[in-house]
């Protein structure tokens, strides 16, 4: 009886084994690059800051908002449009000195608004925008071996609003920023 199932056992194993030579063991390379190497081409493509400047980003619905931070330009913000298989290139604003907010409007679509707020003050612990808390991001950049430079701010989303004729925001975010000491 042992030499039996032995024999059918054997048989089961030749059997289920493949020798067709058409057969690739090796798994295939994914032809979609990381989103990171999508946004560092689009930068590059756009001519907006060596990708090295990049500090953070924050997705939105489809949108991609790049943070940016030179010692030249301080902060800057792009705005980028995420599909399935791509990533646009949207608008770019260059030195970002104050607290403001930014929307991106095109032919059929506004993004979701981002309000960048700023704050100096070593007291202010967190920050509302419209009475909603916002993501503070704070980092140390090291310029040269024996300088570095803090960077703090927050970042909060603000839902698709509506623009006036000129494009622009009637009532920004940006003016209803709260600071908690």
């Amino acid at each position: 009886m042992k030499k039996l199932i032995m024999i059918i056992a054997a048989l089961f194993f030749i059997t289920s084994c493949s020798n067709d030579e058409n057969v690739d063991a090796t798994p295939k390379e994914d032809d979609a690059k990381p989103l990171e190497e999508q946004i560092v081409e689009v930068m590059k493509e756009n001519d907006f800051f060596p990708p090295e400047d990049i500090v953070d980003y924050e997705i939105e619905d489809d949108y991609i908002y790049v943070f940016m931070h030179s010692q030249l330009n301080g902060l800057s913000l792009a705005i980028l449009k995420h599909n399935s298989d791509s990533v646009e290139w949207l608008i770019g604003d260059q030195a970002i000195q104050e607290t403001a907010s930014f929307v991106y409007k095109g032919e059929n679509e506004v993004s979701p608004v981002v309000t960048v707020v700023f704050s100096d003050a070593p007291d202010v612990k967190d920050v509302k925008v419209l009475g909603e808390h916002a993501k503070r991001i704070q980092l140390t950049q090291e310029l040269t071996d024996d300088y570095s430079v803090e960077l703090k701010y927050w970042v909060h989303f603000s839902e698709k609003v509506e623009l006036n004729e000129d494009g622009f925001l009637d009532d920004p975010p940006s003016k209803s920023v709260e600071y908690i000491r």
